[in-house]
């Protein structure tokens, strides 16, 4: 599937089949606070980009770094290594990640390694899982599929996005992410609608609703004169059009 029909399955609500194994799904709101936001996005977020996640464990980024390991196989490392780094926090966020949006259990196997049901989960069936993830959560190009000159680049773009993540840790402590959507969205949906509906169906709401303010307030500014409609693309600002990520 394409991202345009990723996108229009994740919006619907229906599955996304990944590699024909597996359906893809984003769990509904009342399913996310049972398992607590914070701790979902973790977990995504670690699972989409391991290598980024695992930096500060200078033990096994010195192995990822000599032998240019991507995530998958940085995956089978710490499962290797499991009890014998502190990782295994790693792997709960694995596993409960492909449980919740694959909706099978995923376990490791000390034989067969990552499984999701009775269906080993391979390097094929990972890397198509990081592409949803990135349109299903909007989530930057992981490290490993950037290009660097250097280990002393890598390193730094990695040290630049921690920061940047400690930021926005800080300020999401006094102005919440998901506080702010559901504040905006309650205007429109009741709870239950709310409860219902996944994620990626509600920030796509919540963007269009603020794109539609957008648009009234510049056609205000069109009929009042102080914009002048010869510099604007009115068919890119329509608040019918495509969204931003």
């Amino acid at each position: 599937m394409d991202k345009s029909e990723i996108e229009t399955s994740l919006l619907i609500g229906i599955p996304v089949r990944l590699n024909d194994k597996f359906d893809f799904i984003v769990p509904q709101m009342k399913k996310i606070f049972e398992v607590n936001f914070d701790y979902l996005m973790n977990a995504v977020n670690v699972v989409y980009d391991l290598n980024y996640a695992i930096y500060k464990n200078k033990q096994i980024n010195d192995i990822i770094e000599e032998n240019n390991f991507g995530s998958y196989d940085t995956w089978q490392l710490v499962i290797l290594l499991e009890g014998e780094t502190k990782t295994d926090h790693l792997i709960s966020y694995l596993t409960k990640c492909l449980s919740i949006h694959l909706n099978e259990e995923a376990y490791i196997d000390e034989e067969k390694g990552i499984m999701v049901g009775d269906k080993s989960f391979t390097k094929e069936d990972y890397e198509e899982l990081c592409r949803i993830l990135k349109i299903a959560y909007g989530l930057e190009e992981r490290i490993e599929d950037r290009q660097f000159g250097s280990k002393a680049a890598r390193r730094k773009a990695i040290e630049m996005r921690l920061n940047r993540n400690e930021i926005n840790l800080i300020e999401s402590k006094t102005n919440s992410f998901l506080y702010q959507i559901l504040s905006v969205l309650k205007t429109k949906k009741s709870d239950e609608e709310i409860q219902n509906s996944n994620l990626f169906q509600l920030i796509d709401l919540y963007k269009r609703i603020n794109k539609e303010k957008d648009y009234d307030s510049l056609m205000t500014g069109v009929y009042t004169g102080n914009v002048d409609v010869k510099k604007i693309d009115i068919s890119k600002r329509h608040w019918t059009s495509k969204l931003d990520n």
